[in-house]
């Protein structure tokens, strides 16, 4: 059996890099981080996105959560949309009412 070759020391350029990318890529998850006044959760936005999707019921539908999924970029039939459901702890499929998605939003931003 031939003898294993000697692993070279990283160059300073290639550890510098490596940890640039290491740093990079936990910064972006770093929970300590403050966050901006626009990046924080907040209950009034919350709520204009409820009224955005909602019809006169004050309810958001099927038609109100089409446009929701059109807006994220998701399709309806995805399997994100029944974890949403789910999250929201909806009573009945594809209807959200004002306190479902409150209580589901917020418990979402938390989760983060």
């Amino acid at each position: 059996m031939p003898p294993r070759k000697k692993r070279r020391p990283a160059s300073g350029d290639d550890l510098s890099a490596k940890k640039s990318r290491h740093d990079s890529m936990y910064r972006k998850y770093d929970s300590t981080r403050i966050k901006t006044e626009e990046e924080a959760f907040s209950s009034k936005r919350c709520l204009e996105w409820f009224y955005e999707y909602a019809g006169t019921d004050d309810v958001v539908g099927p038609e109100g959560m089409e446009k929701f999924c059109e807006d994220i970029g998701v399709e309806p039939e995805n399997v994100v949309m029944l974890v949403l459901a789910w999250k929201l702890d909806a009573q009945n499929m594809g209807y959200f009412t004002l306190q479902e998605w409150l209580k589901g939003m917020t418990s979402l931003q938390i989760q983060k």
